[in-house]
């Protein structure tokens, strides 16, 4: 999905532009909606972002329940899968420890959370965003991913020359469950068509 980030004034406006992608896209068919990774910086401009960058993407934390309601109740109203992006989530011991979390919502409304394990540098070094660590899940074994209905990233891949700041390339993975879909369908089909 493409996303024009652009200043709003409240939580509505981005919740309104959302809700027009999403429309769009089930009127088209689509069973998947892939939003980009950094949905929520549009989100910055209801603040003051004179501020440092890392105060204010930790003010980006107090929008996850606004956001999880808005995209459980496009998943579930549409009946599709949709890949939010991702967005700060502040550490319940320490709000000054944020995660970057990647939010898959299912079509009863339902979500699952992917917090990204390895961070640009922008993210460690500029926003100061912290990797998730589980520490009490168990390394996966394959019969343990053997049995996973639906897995994701929460990343994409940017790669721009250093020297002179070119872009040399995008690249992007997802990882979706098969049986709801035909081996022999195109990624025209699984993207609702193109």
């Amino acid at each position: 999905m493409q996303f024009f980030i652009r200043p709003v004034d409240r939580f509505e406006g981005f919740s309104d532009q959302v809700r027009g992608l999403v429309e769009t896209a089930a009127d088209y068919g689509a069973r998947l909606v892939v939003f980009p990774e950094y949905l929520t910086t549009q989100l910055l401009t209801l603040g003051d972002v004179r501020r440092p960058i890392d105060q204010q993407n930790r003010d980006l934390s107090q929008y996850v329940d606004d956001y999880i309601g808005l995209f459980s109740a496009l998943s579930a109203r549409f009946g599709i899968y949709i890949c939010a992006g991702t967005i700060p989530v502040a550490d319940p011991g320490d709000r000054d420890i944020v995660y970057n979390d990647s939010f898959l919502f299912g079509p009863d409304g339902e979500y699952g959370v992917q917090g990204k394990l390895h961070m640009t540098r922008w993210e460690s070094e500029e926003w100061r965003v912290s990797t998730r660590v589980y520490p009490h899940q168990a390394p996966y074994s394959v019969d343990a991913l053997e049995q996973q209905r639906l897995a994701f990233p929460a990343g994409q891949l940017v790669a721009v020359d250093a020297r002179s700041g070119a872009l040399l390339g995008m690249a992007a993975s997802l990882i979706v469950n098969w049986h709801d879909y035909d081996m022999q369908d195109s990624w025209r089909t699984l993207t609702g068509r193109g």
